[in-house]
């Protein structure tokens, strides 16, 4: 565990989130960081979060001011969002209390009332926020200052063999708040439009060459230039398959919070029905044909060639005519 040092985990929780009671039994929210702690490992990997670890029990080693400064940034950046997560989750425990004879309420009616439905569900939609900026804040740091462990993960080398490799990046062509911890999640789907709709497209050569693996011969005027004619797909593409497996609520807020059922009734606000969303979802993979037909109607305006067939697989046993 990355808290309660010198049985200090109060204190800790306090001055990373502010609204934490300094006189808490600690006790009662260990299983909530460990849970935590575990959420932040899928997203970050573990060796990421054992080097804080390590340097959170051993601050004592032998390091250079720039070292240990750098190491006080990670372990505090791995901290606030497992301190913001935790306390979010012992806090909708504490709504009721859990006891032999079933759940209950308990507070003084004198001096304090319970929150409306409608309250809980905005603190919680901002309580996640919190914790899904917090993330965002650690992974654009670790990109800045190149963690070889963060570097080294599976998923972020699988990132660098991308063609949209940042959040920034996948923002430019459809908003996601830049959100870097949102498209670390979505990076599997980028991977499957990639193999299934773009590298067909533009073929093994011109592929490699967008992608970085081969740098000889160097990318023409007119190559370079189509690139903003079939890049925009990769973003439409891939949220469609985001919005039909992912769950709304990991998908950024700012790109969420106004995506509301359409009709104008007094049920208005309500979150979009699930026939909505895959209608949206629908739309979005024709945008992304669209952009696709787009730039091959473009490559062929400036007489590049591209591949006549699809790549096809030995066991097809079928054919178009």
């Amino acid at each position: 565990m990355i808290f309660n040092k010198d049985n200090k985990g109060n204190e800790e929780l306090r001055r990373l989130t502010g609204n934490y009671y300094a006189n808490n039994d600690f006790a009662k929210i260990e299983q909530d960081i460990v849970l935590a702690e575990e959420e932040l490992i899928k997203i970050i990997g573990r060796n990421v979060f054992k080097r804080a670890e390590d340097h959170y029990k051993n601050p004592d080693q032998d390091l250079t001011p720039e070292q240990k400064e750098l190491e006080n940034d990670l372990l505090e950046r791995v901290q606030l969002p497992i301190a913001i997560y935790a306390t979010f989750m012992m806090y909708r425990k504490n709504d009721v209390s859990h006891e032999d004879s079933g759940r209950k309420v308990k507070m003084d009616p004198d001096k304090e009332k319970l929150p409306w439905q409608w309250q809980l569900e905005r603190d919680d939609e901002i309580q996640m926020e919190n914790y899904y900026r917090a993330v965002d804040r650690l992974i654009d740091w670790m990109d800045e200052k190149e963690i070889a462990e963060w570097l080294d993960t599976p998923t972020r080398k699988a990132i660098k063999k991308q063609l949209i490799r940042s959040a920034e990046e996948f923002d430019s062509y459809y908003p996601i708040d830049r959100s870097s911890r949102f498209f670390v999640m979505i990076s599997p789907f980028v991977r499957d439009v990639e193999r299934k709709y773009i590298r067909p497209t533009l073929g093994k050569e011109l592929y490699e060459k967008y992608s970085g693996q081969t740098t000889d011969p160097e990318l023409t005027p007119e190559e370079e230039e189509l690139k903003e004619w079939i890049y925009p797909a990769i973003p439409l593409l891939a949220m469609s398959i985001a919005l039909r497996r992912m769950p709304l609520a990991v998908i950024p807020f700012g790109v969420i919070r106004n995506f509301k059922a359409e009709q104008q009734t007094m049920n208005a606000s309500d979150p979009a029905t699930m026939e909505e969303i895959f209608a949206f979802s629908r739309d979005l993979e024709q945008q992304g044909k669209e952009a696709i037909a787009d730039f091959k109607n473009e490559r062929n305006g400036k007489g590049i060639l591209f591949p006549l067939l699809p790549n096809n697989h030995p066991r097809n046993k079928y054919m178009k005519v």
